[in-house]
């Protein structure tokens, strides 16, 4: 299942999904979701844990995930811990990286996320 967050809404507070949320407008709190995509024009402002967050938009706030892809364009101030990070070029990048191959599975298991196999 896809939510997604429309251009013309802000939301003051955590968002929690047992599927996939797509940002087109602003999140201003934690984000737990199986994925999170944050478009050009979207925007985070919190701590987000998902099996992989990709970005194109705006990002403040600590990133726990499997993989992390920040798209040409976006803006990115966060600590990331993640199995595999990609920077495309012209995306800016303001924080630390922890990359490697046990990521902190403790926010992961936190996040009520399933089984990505199964949810397939």
């Amino acid at each position: 299942m896809i939510s997604t967050i429309r251009k013309d809404i802000i939301i003051d507070g955590d968002v929690t999904a047992a599927g996939d949320i797509i940002v087109h407008g602003q999140i201003n709190g934690n984000v737990n979701a199986r994925s999170l995509k944050v478009e050009v024009e979207g925007s985070v402002f919190g701590n987000m844990t998902a099996q992989s967050v990709v970005s194109s938009g705006t990002t403040k706030g600590r990133i726990d995930a499997l993989m992390v892809s920040l798209r040409v364009g976006s803006n990115t101030e966060s600590e990331i811990f993640s199995n595999t990070l990609q920077v495309e070029i012209s995306a800016i990048v303001n924080g630390k990286c922890h990359i490697s191959v046990q990521p902190d599975t403790e926010n992961l298991k936190k996040s009520n996320l399933g089984d990505p196999e199964r949810d397939k």
